[in-house]
């Protein structure tokens, strides 16, 4: 019998199961395939003597081709056991955050794999790719919210399943808040936040806009340009 082992590479404790093998005489007319079991096992029964070939044809769900050839010769009487390894394939998960708050938010990168681009990608606070092989992965970001500033800084990632064997890398992008203005406006006496009142608000010597507070007495001015802030209040809606 030729009973082929499967394993995560770098191990032989963690068996992979589904990966399918192909057996090819070498001195005589022989083809047939196996496929390995949860044991990450599979069997070959009634062998003739000779010489064969063992490769894989097709690996494990979420792992790299191996392109190892075995050859092995049998002599019809000996067991012979072959063992081969896999690489896992890798995921990077994106987190795309508020630099103060923490909170998610929505951005949009051009992805690179070594200096290829081989995608653009929307991230709505978490992103994952997935089945990566080994390179560098590098993440550029080209658009954010509004009202907050575009990182422009490219974020890589080296992934190299051979090497390390880590199989998830979490990268955290983060982007900061434009300068804005809040208000907040109270009563004088019972320091309870009030609703409905209307500010002019005046950039330098010109009109900015008219803005409302909302029921917790608040305005908040995302994005607003450098200059001199003027506020003016007193009627109520």
């Amino acid at each position: 019998n030729l009973t082929i082992r499967k394993y995560i590479e770098g191990t032989t404790n963690e068996p992979l199961a589904g990966a399918t093998y192909r057996i090819e005489g070498i001195d005589q007319a022989y083809d047939n395939s196996v496929t390995t079991g949860r044991s990450g096992v599979a069997v070959v029964e009634e062998l003739f003597s000779g010489s064969y070939k063992i490769y894989e044809e097709n690996p494990p769900e979420g792992y790299l081709p191996s392109n190892e050839v075995q050859t092995i010769h049998y002599d019809g009487e000996r067991e012979i056991n072959v063992t081969f390894f896999n690489d896992p394939l890798v995921t990077i998960e994106i987190q795309k955050q508020d630099a103060d708050t923490g909170e998610s938010l929505s951005a949009v990168f051009d992805v690179f794999k070594d200096t290829e681009h081989i995608d653009t990608i929307r991230v709505d606070g978490s992103y994952t790719l997935s089945g990566l092989s080994e390179g560098t992965y590098t993440f550029v970001e080209v658009a954010c919210p509004g009202n907050y500033i575009l990182d422009p800084t490219p974020h890589s990632i080296h992934v190299d399943p051979s090497g390390s064997h880590t199989v998830s890398y979490d990268l955290i992008i983060t982007n900061t808040k434009k300068p804005g203005l809040e208000i907040l406006k109270y009563d004088r006496t019972t320091n309870r936040p009030l609703a409905d009142v209307t500010f002019a608000v005046y950039k330098d010597t010109e009109l900015y806009g008219h803005f409302t507070t909302d029921e917790n007495g608040r305005i908040e001015l995302d994005g607003t340009k450098m200059g001199t802030l003027g506020l003016r209040d007193g009627w109520f809606r």
